[in-house]
């Protein structure tokens, strides 16, 4: 019917002018606005069908007046004028107002008049005509009319009277990328090509797949902690006023990354960021690496490390959805006068086919499918440690089967004492023992999160 939300009953359907009757020759659905013949007899007829009813799509909420005046006077009973004036406006509900939706200010005036009048000396000349004898007296109607529109310009609107023609605002739409809760521990970068910077990605079920993975925090900072009149932390808020003022820890003005762009209503002040720090002498979970290091076990070749965060897009035709650029907004990483680095490193955005493999070994690995009373047979065994060969019908915990005692154990399906004793965590250990100093040793025995204490480097993630 070519309308939506029809009032109920306002619906008059004919076939062959013969008024069908409802919900036994045809069905509404007033929501959608849709009619259904029911009787197949009229369909297989081929009876035109027609659909009458009441349009409500003219009722809105925009502001709209009329007025009018008619004025009418008779002289006598054959001499009558008369005047009308009307005027129809409207009220735009935005102040910008779109090409097709032009607001109307018009005034229509216009002027009418008739004159009747009978009289025999017309029809006494026509009795001269032979064989004619008229005996009623002739009569003569006279009528005019006379109208005029009157456009004006629209009282109300952007520049009164002014439509645009695409004011931009709805034209771009954005995937929001900062929210860090998004993001996962990416899997080492893969090209596939004789030159790849990481030629180890190419590995399966070996754990130099990470051995050149770099520590790699993301996180956003609570304002809690970045108001200077906050009192929730004592000692700590209000008196570390240097701290606050780090620009790597202060809030960011709305203003400042974009100067002179309104806010919405309800729209925060500040700019939510996304903080990513970057450690390349340190090493990044799952980096099994205990050659290339240095006496205090930090990594050599920092310049050759690399730490990364992937997360999903929902939009996977990059194409069909329009999506042109990656646009974002970066504070300067060289602010900061006690960092050494001044040669800084490199960032890739890598879009496409990412592998969810973190630790590859073409298993899907999931914890709930872990437990103290799951079948032996169905955990099979990898370098990097323990995945479910069942297939994962849900994400959650079975308590009755022992698995909440795996919950948070990392990808590698392992507890921090079972690490100990895997073949892969427990070599890499005792090559740490024979290759680093005593000194060095006897202070990562008492760091939880070092080598020692935590082989497979997850439990700070």
């Amino acid at each position: 019917m070519n309308a939506m939300n029809v009032p109920r009953g306002s619906v008059v359907v004919t076939a062959g002018g013969v008024t069908l009757t409802e919900n036994s020759d045809y069905t509404v659905d007033y929501t959608m606005g849709t009619v259904t013949i029911t009787n197949q007899s009229i369909i297989d007829a081929g009876t035109n069908i027609s659909v009458s009813l009441e349009n409500q799509s003219t009722f809105s909420m925009q502001r709209k007046t009329l007025l009018g005046l008619d004025l009418n006077y008779q002289f006598n009973k054959n001499f009558n004028i008369g005047g009308t004036i009307m005027h129809y406006g409207e009220k735009s509900i935005t102040e910008k107002v779109a090409i097709g939706d032009e607001l109307i200010n018009n005034t229509i005036w216009g002027l009418n008049m008739s004159y009747n009048t009978k009289f025999m000396w017309l029809t006494n000349l026509l009795n001269k005509i032979p064989t004619l004898n008229a005996t009623a007296p002739s009569t003569l109607s006279f009528t005019g009319e006379f109208a005029q529109l009157v456009p004006h310009q629209a009282r109300t609107g952007s520049n009164r009277g002014s439509s645009y023609i695409d004011d931009f605002e709805s034209t771009q739409s954005g995937i929001d990328l900062r929210s860090p809760y998004a993001w996962f521990l990416a899997s080492t970068p893969y090209d596939g090509s004789a030159d790849a910077l990481f030629p180890e990605a190419a590995l399966s079920n070996n754990v130099d797949y990470g051995k050149n993975r770099s520590l790699l925090a993301w996180y956003y900072i609570d304002r809690l902690f970045t108001q200077r009149n906050s009192s929730y932390v004592p000692g700590y808020i209000k008196n570390d006023l240097n701290q606050l003022s780090n620009p790597y820890i202060r809030e960011i003005p709305y203003s400042e990354v974009f100067p002179g762009r309104e806010l919405n209503y309800g729209e925060s002040s500040t700019v939510q960021t996304l903080n990513l720090s970057f450690y390349p002498k340190e090493r990044g979970p799952y980096n099994l690496d205990a050659d290339n290091i240095d006496d205090e076990g930090n990594l050599l070749h920092p310049e050759k490390r690399w730490g990364g965060i992937m997360r999903k897009l929902d939009n996977t035709d990059f194409e069909q959805s329009n999506i042109e650029y990656i646009q974002f907004w970066m504070l300067d990483p060289f602010l900061d006068d006690d960092t050494p680095n001044k040669d800084g490193g490199y960032l890739y955005f890598n879009l496409g086919e990412v592998s969810e493999d973190i630790l590859k070994d073409g298993l899907k690995s999931y914890e709930n499918g872990l437990g103290a009373n799951v079948d032996s047979s169905y955990i099979k065994t990898t370098n990097w440690g323990k995945v479910s060969t069942q297939t994962s019908l849900t994400y959650t915990f079975d308590t009755a089967n022992g698995s909440r005692k795996q919950q948070d154990v990392g990808l590698n399906g392992l507890s921090t004492d079972e690490e100990k004793e895997f073949p892969s965590y427990k070599e890499y250990v005792d090559k740490l023992r024979q290759k680093l100093p005593a000194t060095t040793i006897t202070r990562m025995e008492q760091d939880q999160f070092s080598p020692l204490n935590d082989p497979a480097g997850a439990n700070n993630q």
